[in-house]
């Protein structure tokens, strides 16, 4: 499943992200308000709503004239979830989409590490969070939420989606801002795999950059190389 967002301030903030003058600060305040506004969009279609007279009545607040209030569930199913940010870029999402879950919701992050090998645009796996050993029947994991902003080929995401499955998660949705077709076609076919995203972008490099894209979103969100696009 794909989801493409529709939101005009969603498509304002990602055209602004795409000047090559933004500082490294302006960067990061931009992914961090599109990721925020997006997570929300995001959530909305993953979590299910359980009908608060149907379950347990202990997770209630008071109001300010004393009035009891069921506070809803919001969950991917009965399960538990975790998120998955992709080194080093992943990062900057974390904070904004954690900030849109429910109060009482605090999923576990566990940090994977790819990059991309320059001359094959292969992804190569340097560092992994998951810890040992696989989830079992009673600490089931159904859902993680993977956050990296770019999917470009897809073979990043698609070796985050393989990692996380060998783990032993369901269900794995892939929250971008921008893709290319190719990238979202080739994540399209994984099984158990949604992919949501902000904008596509029309094609590649041939260094496997996205068209017209947000260049090395890694390099500008931390300042850390200075490259002419």
């Amino acid at each position: 499943m794909v989801y493409t967002s529709e939101q005009a301030v969603l498509q304002t903030k990602l055209a602004q992200l795409r000047d090559r003058k933004l500082n490294s600060r302006e960067t990061r305040q931009l992914v961090a308000e599109i990721s925020g506004s997006f997570a929300a969009e995001v959530l909305a279609k993953v979590f299910q709503r359980k009908d608060p007279e149907e379950k347990d009545r202990s997770n209630t607040v008071t109001s300010d004239l004393g009035h009891a209030v069921v506070v809803p569930q919001l969950k991917p199913t009965d399960s538990e979830y975790v998120i998955a940010p992709v080194l080093r870029s992943g990062q900057a999402m974390l904070d904004p989409f954690l900030a849109q879950l429910p109060a009482q919701d605090d999923p576990a992050v566990y940090h994977l590490g790819l990059y991309r090998e320059e001359s094959t645009l292969s992804p190569v796996e340097y560092y992994n969070k998951l810890p040992p050993p696989l989830p079992t029947a009673t600490t089931k994991i159904s859902h993680a939420f993977v956050l990296d902003p770019v999917i470009a080929t897809g073979g990043t995401a698609k070796a985050v989606v393989e990692i996380l499955k060998e783990w032993g998660v369901e269900h794995i949705v892939i929250v971008s801002l921008i893709a290319s077709k190719q990238g979202i076609e080739k994540l399209s076919k994984l099984e158990g795999v949604e992919v949501y995203v902000v904008k596509g972008d029309e094609g590649l490099t041939d260094q496997g950059f996205l068209v017209p894209g947000i260049g090395d979103i890694g390099d500008r969100l931390f300042a850390t190389k200075k490259v002419k696009y």
